[in-house]
């Protein structure tokens, strides 16, 4: 609601890249990503407060360029790309967003025949204002 320059806001418990994030309104979650291979796991923020992120839990596979999608209540992560031949998933795990713990199974993508980046959308807004 303001302008102004980016200020720090906190570390990942792990340096990652090609992770996937997604949020509800009170927490931002990051899944995925190579670290230097694929990696599992999830880790959250309070968006409210500044501060490290924390351990959230593991996604049943290790992936990055994976699509993650969320409402208020649930994210889910799916496809992308893991560290074993072939080396794309079609798998999807869901959390509950409100408490910790490890993904779980949602099923699959249908596609699981080559190219794996996926991206999301949510059902979800902080409102329209008119």
């Amino acid at each position: 609601s303001s302008v102004g320059d980016a200020t720090d806001f906190g570390d990942l418990v792990e340096t990652q890249f090609f992770l996937s994030a997604t949020s509800s309104q009170t927490r931002g979650l990051f899944s995925g990503g190579n670290n230097p291979q694929s990696v599992n796991t999830i880790q959250f923020i309070t968006i409210a407060s500044t501060g490290n992120s924390v351990d959230f839990g593991d996604m049943s596979d290790v992936k990055r360029l994976h699509g993650a999608v969320s409402n208020d209540i649930r994210a889910v992560f799916g496809g992308g790309m893991t560290n074993s031949s072939p080396n794309y998933t079609n798998s999807m795990n869901f959390v509950t967003i409100a408490t910790t713990g490890n993904g779980i199974d949602f099923g699959d993508i249908p596609r699981s025949d080559g190219f794996a980046y996926t991206t999301g959308a949510s059902d979800s807004h902080g409102g329209l204002s008119e």
